[in-house]
């Protein structure tokens, strides 16, 4: 696998972020979603790219107090199983120790098992359920203790 490279947001980039959002969620984020998140004290945004410089995929979180919450990761279908997922969730952790987070939460669907994987290869744990948060699909409750056993 060559190297992914990750580099902040910018919105020159929309088009191909907006393409993997809709090809990626059942209610996705339109364009003013990720360019209103910009402008978010406390927001981070980048993008992950492959070798021939396409947007392969992209992570937004938000950082309030000590606390950070993962909104979205997604990574491009034809990208998935190769690292890239792992990159972002890699800059998410690099993000979170250098603001000193204390934990990350998350929700995902409860029937997205790639996702969860990769969360629980990242040492997050399953603290509860939400119901029919997406639709009809529950969501699972994550989160991750910087600094705890679960930190991998």
């Amino acid at each position: 696998m060559d190297k992914i490279r990750i580099s902040e947001f910018e919105t020159k980039y929309i088009d191909q972020v907006i393409e993997i959002e809709n090809n990626s969620f059942s209610a996705p984020w339109v364009k003013t979603g990720f360019t209103e998140e910009l402008e978010i004290p406390g927001s981070f945004n980048f993008l992950a790219f492959d070798e021939s410089d396409n947007v392969a995929g992209y992570i937004v979180f938000r950082l309030l107090l000590d606390e950070i919450h993962l909104l979205k990761i997604a990574v491009k279908s034809d990208q998935r199983r190769l690292g890239t997922g792992m990159s972002l969730m890699e800059k998410l952790l690099d993000v979170s120790a250098s603001k000193n987070a204390h934990v990350i939460y998350l929700e995902v669907s409860a029937v997205n098992m790639p996702a969860i994987s990769l969360y629980k290869k990242t040492g997050f744990v399953e603290t509860g359920r939400r119901y029919k948060y997406y639709g009809e699909e529950d969501a699972l409750n994550m989160e991750l203790i910087l600094g705890s056993k679960h930190t991998p």
